[in-house]
């Protein structure tokens, strides 16, 4: 299941590597983009390299986790995406998750990580069906999620924070295809 083989037009997937951390380390200081991210404990040096080996374990043990996504063409890291299980109100679901450098907000490639992590599950079928968990106050991942032909489901509570589940069936998919 794991994407580090996945690419589109303009991406492509890989495993996180520990060279990655200067590029999550500007992620994790910037403080639009962790906004409405969980309070982590550590300093945002820290979380970087702790969130590369919580991915590399997953890939591990599960066979899941977050991607690094580069440029295709100058290999630039874009962001980290992928494909993970979650307990959504006690259902093991199957996520598509993406967190972008703030820099490459706004061209598209948000949208064209999930569709393209979309059709692969599909593609694959890895679930009958996928969801986006986001936080209820993040406008810009709902319309990510509706432009890759999910719906609004439900909210929710997931870690004590208000969230919008989004979802999209194989047949909606094929629908859409």
């Amino acid at each position: 299941m794991l994407l580090k083989n996945l690419s589109s037009p303009r991406l492509q997937f890989r495993r996180l590597q520990k060279e990655d951390a200067v590029d999550l380390l500007e992620f994790f200081q910037d403080a639009e983009a962790t906004r409405l991210f969980s309070i982590y404990q550590n300093s945002p040096q820290a979380h970087a390299f702790a969130r590369i080996e919580y991915q590399q374990d997953r890939y591990d043990k599960a066979g899941d986790g977050l991607c690094a996504i580069v440029d295709r063409e100058t290999n630039a890291f874009i962001g980290h995406s992928g494909l993970l299980w979650q307990e959504v109100d006690g259902v093991q679901e199957l996520e598509i998750a993406y967190h972008l450098q703030p820099k490459h907000w706004k061209k598209g490639y948000a949208s064209e990580a999930a569709k393209a992590i979309r059709d692969f599950a599909f593609e694959n079928r890895l679930a009958e069906s996928l969801i986006s968990i986001i936080d209820s106050r993040n406008e810009n991942s709902k319309k990510v999620a509706l432009r890759n032909g999910m719906r609004l489901e439900k909210e929710t509570i997931k870690k004590e924070v208000a969230v919008s589940i989004y979802r999209i069936s194989r047949a909606e998919w094929e629908a859409i295809e």
